[in-house]
């Protein structure tokens, strides 16, 4: 008599499925998005619930002074805007014309790429260094190799995330670790500041 020890493509598959269940519930996304993250081989992520953008102070921000918080204010203005492949206007784009018309359009940032700046190419831009991700903080660039985001804090940013999807704040992915960019500009901005004494160094 042998001994069937092994496992049921059933048991297998109601497993799987539990498994993509109980993360979608855990990142409060839905399950469909968890399935297709994981299937791509995505970093999973993670829709923080009760999340509102503080976009009152200072009214509308863009082309303000180019600090990191006027950054952040001005990239959650543009939650709901519908995630186009390749695009890069409020009428819709990808994650790496979303941060190439914030940091250009609104802030005229000279970028490798003026009309849309694409995600590999934020790694090696001259215009920004590279921080600790203990560092991260407003306006800062969340990088990956095939996604960008604009931090609003240490642990969310906002993304234009895939295709389906809006413009949105996620939590920060932490698998695999983003390489974490901050625009020269925000560090000129704060020690103009500090040397003007607006700000306590």
């Amino acid at each position: 008599m042998a001994d069937n020890a092994g496992v049921s493509g059933i048991g297998l598959a109601l497993g799987l499925t539990g498994a993509v269940l109980v993360v979608s519930a855990t990142r409060n996304q839905p399950f469909a998005d968890t399935l297709r993250s994981l299937v791509r081989g995505e970093p999973v992520a993670v829709r923080p619930s009760g999340f509102v953008p503080d976009t009152t102070v200072g009214g509308d921000i863009r082309g303000g002074s180019v600090t990191g918080a006027n950054v952040a204010k001005t990239a959650a203005s543009y939650i709901g805007v519908p995630y186009k492949w390749a695009n890069h206007t409020p009428a819709g784009w990808d994650c790496s014309g979303f941060v190439t018309w914030v940091l250009h359009h609104d802030y005229g940032l000279d970028l490798p790429d003026n009309t849309h700046t694409v995600t590999g190419q934020f790694y090696v831009w001259s215009g920004a260094v590279t921080v600790p991700r203990n560092q991260c903080q407003a306006g800062d660039l969340v990088c990956w190799v095939s996604h960008i985001g604009i931090a609003i804090n240490a642990t969310q940013m906002v993304n234009a995330p895939s295709p389906g999807q809006l413009t949105r704040v996620d939590n920060i992915w932490t698998v695999p670790a983003p390489i974490i960019r901050r625009p020269k500009a925000y560090i000129s901005a704060d020690r103009a500041a500090v040397g003007s004494g607006k700000v306590a160094a």
